[in-house]
């Protein structure tokens, strides 16, 4: 796959790199490949404490500043390609298993992820008549040593000539109902623009007549890729939102029953390193009422500010409305009576997704 990617520019063995390299080796490689594609192969071979680095540098398209002999600074080394990665693992499940680091939202907007297998075929869906998969293989790859480098020169000669508005023309792609859906967050928003990019560029080469595929089929396949890449994503929603909503999740599920007690007891037990309490609510579904100190440590090493308006917007905390110097405030604390004393605490409904998604479904 990334040799026929790679084939597009030029010859795929010389065309792609090895993730195997540093962060400077990358800009490097990023200045050779400004305004085209960079391949990179192989995630499993990179230096995990390099990856983010090199996957904010492609996509930030700027180099780190450096002084130079003389003094002063040196030139900054500026670019802009499009990364083809290829890899066993998810970024997110090899960071986290080779350097225990955290895998930061802005990796998953700048390189997005997509299963590559479970087509009718493994990595295909279609073999345009060859008799099985390794077949229509070897016709690939002898297509692509023959005429390797020919389509991309192709399709720029007749781009330079093509005198839309580019701004325009995308703009109207992401338009289109693959990729601008209603309920999709900010950053699904930013990946749906970069798969209405690659609907516009596919499209673009059919006109050029350099596909022989029908049109409209770019923009489809676009979409249903976009479609795998928001399965693959660990819920609806921004990335800040799936953390805090599973760290509060994973910490109820370790520490429900130790680190919280029933609220309604007269007399409190002892709990070791208390977190909070529990209530059955007004419902009667059991919710967790969270001090400050127990809420910070399920969110240990995630903005807590942020954190806490993630769990408001996907319902998981509850907020109240209370005056403040004659006006109705909104908080996303309470003040409630325990023990005959009064506490403040986060009220967490763990059943409220699952009330969402009845309500959806209905």
């Amino acid at each position: 796959c990334a040799d026929a990617a790679c084939a597009v520019g030029g010859k795929g063995t010389e065309h792609r790199k090895s993730w195997n390299t540093t962060t400077v080796g990358l800009e490097m490689a990023a200045v050779q490949y400004n305004d085209n594609t960079i391949t990179l192969d192989e995630i499993n071979e990179a230096d995990p404490k390099h990856i983010g680095n090199i996957i904010y540098a492609i996509g930030n398209g700027v180099g780190r500043m450096r002084g130079a002999k003389s003094g002063g600074a040196a030139p900054l080394m500026r670019w802009n390609c499009f990364a083809v990665s290829t890899g066993e693992k998810k970024i997110k499940q090899y960071i986290q298993e080779q350097s225990k680091s955290e895998h930061m939202a802005g990796m998953e907007t700048r390189m997005l992820e997509i299963c590559a297998d479970g087509y009718r075929y493994n990595v295909l869906d279609d073999l345009h008549g060859a008799k099985d998969g390794e077949a229509f293989g070897e016709q690939l790859r002898g297509a692509w040593a023959k005429h390797h480098g020919v389509a991309g020169r192709e399709y720029l000669q007749h781009l330079t000539l093509d005198g839309r508005n580019w701004a325009e023309e995308w703009r109207k792609y992401k338009d289109y109902h693959e990729f601008n859906r209603p309920t999709i967050s900010g950053q699904e928003r930013r990946a749906a623009g970069r798969f209405a990019l690659i609907a516009m560029a596919g499209e673009l080469a059919t006109d050029y007549g350099l596909t022989d595929w029908d049109a409209g089929m770019a923009t489809d396949c676009a979409g249903r890729m976009f479609d795998r890449w928001l399965e693959g994503r660990d819920g609806e929603g921004d990335s800040e939102q799936h953390k805090a909503k599973n760290a509060i999740l994973s910490f109820i599920n370790l520490h429900g029953d130790t680190r919280f007690s029933d609220e309604s007891l007269k007399f409190q037990t002892a709990v070791h390193d208390r977190a909070g309490w529990w209530s059955e609510g007004f419902s009667g579904d059991r919710e967790y009422w969270f001090h400050v100190d127990g809420l910070k440590a399920a969110l240990r090493g995630i903005d807590y500010k942020r954190a806490k308006e993630a769990l408001v917007d996907c319902g998981l905390m509850r907020t109240f409305i209370r005056t403040k110097n004659g006006k109705e405030v909104v908080e996303d604390q309470r003040s409630v009576k325990i023990s005959g004393g009064t506490k403040r605490v986060h009220v967490i409904d763990i059943n409220a997704i699952d009330k969402q998604s009845k309500e959806k479904v209905e």
